[in-house]
This record gives structure tokens, sequence and C-alpha cells, in this order.
């Protein structure tokens, strides 16, 4: 019985170390370029990070400003 609570308890004193995730950074790379007519994005949500609405570029401005014309789905 000793032996269960040394283990236990043993076991309950080693810290559990998880590294830190390592997110792609887009805002680093954004440029027209990536976008391309036809490509299907998703826009996540900052509430839970998973996607909520999923768009298809239709049309690309470059100027005056940069602006996609998205269909969204």
């Amino acid at each position: 019985m000793d032996s269960v609570n040394y283990i236990e308890n043993w076991v309950a004193s080693v810290p559990n170390q998880v590294p830190q995730p390592e997110f792609y950074k887009f805002a680093d790379e954004r440029s027209w370029e990536k976008f391309q007519i036809g490509q299907c994005w998703a826009i996540y949500s900052d509430e839970d990070a998973l996607p909520r609405y999923y768009g298809q570029i239709k049309k690309s401005d470059l100027l005056p400003d940069f602006v996609l014309h998205v269909a969204w789905f």
C-alpha cells in the first residue's frame, strides 16, 4: 500500500512540459501575388479559430487600391 502512494505522489510531482505552439505568420507575407482568380479561401473565427466563411476569388483590382471581389458560399 505504501508503494502505491509513493508512485502516485511521484507521478504527481513530475511537471508536464508542453512546447509552445508555432503559428505561421501570414501577415508577414501578405501581398497581392498570393491571390489568384478561382482560389477558395476560408475566413476563421476569432472566437474558436474555426473556419466560418468560405469565399472564391472572382476578380482582383490592383489600382488605385488592392481589392478582391469574392463570392461567398
